[in-house]
């Protein structure tokens, strides 16, 4: 929705010339980057400066057109010199409409030469309205009279744009006025000199002025040297050659765009000049061309879209960062394509647009931002009642007490990673003299592990009850695990424990389980090794029954691999089976809660006290 306001907006400021001076300082540049062309050399300027005004024409020499005989004798000398074409930047508009026989002289000569262009232009007379306080401007056409049109070869305007500081930097290709279509004087001289070009500008667009050959540059004979003869002629030959007043006290003075950019604002062209830097630019084939309304408004609005889209797509500060490189990319692009092709996309109106949008997009993506956070933060406040809920639901599956009676003494500990954990620990009575003990652990953590040890849980308090054997509970769970895993080929370490507390006599099974350690009361402690591959991958697999002897006051701890591999990734820098070995022989001798909490407190000093990278699990039995 918003690719509409900021559409119009973009459109108002392309018809009402919005942030023109971003465009000018651009096309400045530009220009003034360019090469000059060997195409200026064609157009010879005859100046009537301040020399030829005070020696050529009488007082009052203004207005320029009513000498009629000093013109007349111009148009023959530069005709009998082999001029291409003579083009009068002067207007013959004020010039009695009667056949006086200056008139009839200057028209003859005109004919004669057949290859004279003449000036003519659309003025503006300032009128006070009916109240004496608003002015009111009214157009006219000022043209040479009938006589002088009729014997020349054509008729051009010399009416160009006039910027707000005071350059001329474009002209345009045709002008209508009352119903009429003129062409203006550049263009009329491009159409004799080279018709088959001319098509090719026949678009009514806006032309930029080559100013890259600096007025100075061009070959200028004064007006007052022709006509005293001399030699001149070769100067003419074969050349367009352009007659105006160049004289500096003159009004029709502007800013050379090309000097601005350099910092010498001061410097100006003349309107004769002007339209000989016109030609030029025609004559090297419209070398630099402004982009029409039409492209630019289907140009602009195509990237206005994609940029607002950008919005929508990123978060804010990574589109106010677009946002700023596409401007300097815009202005970039601009003065390459103005260097390298002399085509110009002015990217004022554009870049007024994105620096307008700018700050409401930005706005509304941080409402956007806002609102998002708020709905992911109540989101995840429902998934943390959840993980606590499943939290305290693992918690309770697990046993809260322990057989504890003369035989035997248990205690166990478990810090899960996540809110639930694939840690697993179980103790179930057998009989008056036999208890069963279980650890687990997923490969993984979270909740796909909590969820497989729910699972096995459940199973192992039924079938631990009906099979006498660990290896046939193993095989049972076995089953379970591969079924749960299913296509995501997880995996359960295992170790089960039968413990005749009359006999001390404990069998066991272990599938690729920690290897669970023994520590006698005289503080010697030992690993049992033996054991299968862990549940899950293999289904035909089977594991054996190992059998030991304990005495009283013996240790058993069972653990999982985050205690073991607390401390980092590399072995030779984790807890390992050592750091248990060593706490168990430090305190073997003590109760079993006091034995688990100093394994804990010595594994967090190990890991620097930074929280276990894995599910942390204990188990501890000790025969009396």
């Amino acid at each position: 929705m918003a690719v509409v306001p900021l559409g119009v907006f973009y459109l108002a400021a392309l018809q009402y010339h919005w942030l023109t001076s971003l465009d000018q300082a651009i096309g400045d540049v530009g220009v003034a980057s360019g090469s000059c062309s060997d195409q200026s050399a064609q157009v010879v300027l005859v100046a009537i400066d301040n020399r030829s005004l005070t020696t050529c024409f009488s007082d009052p020499p203004f207005p320029i057109s009513r000498h009629l005989r000093q013109h007349t004798s111009l148009i023959e000398k530069l005709d009998s010199a082999g001029a291409a074409l003579v083009v009068l930047d002067i207007l013959f508009d004020r010039l009695p409409s009667g056949d006086s026989t200056f008139m009839r002289a200057f028209a003859t000569a005109v004919a004669r030469c057949g290859r004279v262009v003449l000036a003519g232009a659309v003025e503006q007379d300032t009128t006070l309205s009916v109240t004496g306080v608003k002015q009111v401007s009214v157009e006219r056409l000022c043209l040479p009279p009938p006589p002088i049109v009729d014997a020349a070869l054509a008729l051009g305007l010399v009416n160009t744009p006039v910027d707000p500081d005071g350059a001329v930097r474009r002209f345009t290709l045709n002008r209508s006025f009352l119903g009429r279509r003129f062409p203006s004087l550049a263009y009329a001289v491009m159409q004799r000199m080279s018709p088959r070009d001319t098509v090719l500008h026949d678009r009514g667009d806006t032309v930029l002025i080559d100013y890259a050959c600096a007025p100075d540059k061009i070959i200028r004979i004064p007006f007052c040297e022709i006509l005293a003869g001399g030699s001149w002629q070769p100067l003419v030959r074969n050349k367009i050659v352009v007659v105006g007043v160049t004289e500096t006290a003159s009004m029709d003075r502007f800013k050379n765009p090309a000097a601005i950019v350099t910092g010498q604002s001061n410097v100006r062209v003349s309107g004769t000049e002007v339209q000989c830097l016109a030609i030029g630019t025609l004559l090297e084939g419209q070398r630099i061309h402004a982009a029409g309304f039409g492209l630019l408004t289907l140009i602009g609005l195509c990237l206005i879209s994609a940029w607002i889209y950008s919005f929508h797509r990123l978060r804010p500060v990574p589109s106010l960062l677009i946002s700023l490189g596409l401007i300097l990319l815009l202005c970039v692009l601009s003065l390459t394509a103005l260097i390298w092709s002399g085509f110009f996309f002015p990217p004022g109106a554009l870049v007024l647009t994105l620096i307008v949008g700018a700050p409401p997009l930005l706005g509304f993506g941080f409402i956007i931002l806002r609102w998002e956070r708020d709905e992911q933060e109540a989101a995840f406040a429902d998934v943390r009642v959840d993980l606590m809920s499943a939290q305290e639901i693992q918690k309770k599956l697990q046993p809260a007490q322990f057989v504890d009676n003369e035989l035997c003494e248990i205690s166990a500990l478990q810090i899960t990673h996540h809110d639930v954990g694939g840690d697993y620990y179980d103790v179930v009575r057998l009989s008056a003299e036999k208890i069963g003990f279980l650890i687990g652990d997923v490969a993984g953590k979270g909740i796909g592990g909590s969820l497989i040890m729910s699972n096995l849980q459940g199973r192992f308090r039924r079938v631990a009850r009906e099979m006498a054997a660990p290896s046939q509970v193993l095989v049972e769970l076995n089953e379970l695990v591969g079924q749960a895993s299913g296509l995501h080929h997880l995996f359960v370490t295992l170790f089960y424990g039968i413990l005749d507390c009359r006999t001390r006599v404990l069998t066991y099974g272990n599938a690729g389980h920690c290897s669970p350690i023994i520590c006698s009361r005289l503080g010697e402690a030992r690993l049992l090794t033996e054991g299968g591959v862990p549940l899950g991958p293999f289904q035909e697999a089977d594991w054996s029954d190992y059998a030991c002897q304990l005495d009283q006051g013996d240790v058993i701890c069972l653990y999982t691999d985050g205690v073991t591999e607390a401390g980092g990734s590399v072995p030779q820098i984790q807890f390992s089976e050592a750091g248990i070995m060593k706490c168990l022989r430090e305190k073997h001798d003590e109760k079993t809660e006091y034995i688990r909490d100093h394994v804990l407190e010595a594994c967090r000093k190990f890991n620097r006290g930074e929280t276990f990278d894995d599910d942390w699990t204990l188990l501890v039995i000790k025969v009396r």
